[in-house]
């Protein structure tokens, strides 16, 4: 994405060319729900450009651990008994090789994947 764009990344349905009926280069819900929802955690949310590159979004929230989070978590508090094996996943993916490697690991897992795929425009 353009520099010029990152600063309405977070609008609700920005576009980033003014020919968006033809690009569908946009934003969508997305981005402002999570803005909004790292806001209400007092977090906040950075974004890194290079045009043709590439995007990061770095997301940083703030949490205080618990004074006896080592007790709470120690392995011999964990009851491994309980299992996720016949559970359904909802799968949405648009890209087919990630959807295929997320199906192959949910398996592995026993677990169930009920999949959607997004159409891709070209």
């Amino acid at each position: 994405m353009s520099k010029d764009f990152i600063s309405h990344v977070f609008e609700p349905f920005a576009q980033e060319d003014s020919c968006a009926r033809t690009s569908y280069m946009g934003t969508g819900l997305g981005m402002a729900i999570a803005k909004q929802l790292t806001e209400m955690m007092e977090g906040n949310i950075a974004v890194e450009s290079e045009l043709d590159v590439g995007t990061t979004f770095t997301v940083t929230i703030p949490f205080e651990l618990d004074s006896n989070y080592k007790e709470a978590y120690a392995l011999e508090n964990v009851d491994f008994s309980k299992s996720l094996s016949g559970l359904k996943v909802l799968l949405v993916e648009d890209n087919e090789l990630n959807m295929e490697i997320a199906k192959f690991i949910l398996e592995n897992a026993e677990l169930e994947s009920i999949t959607m795929r997004k159409e891709v425009r070209d």
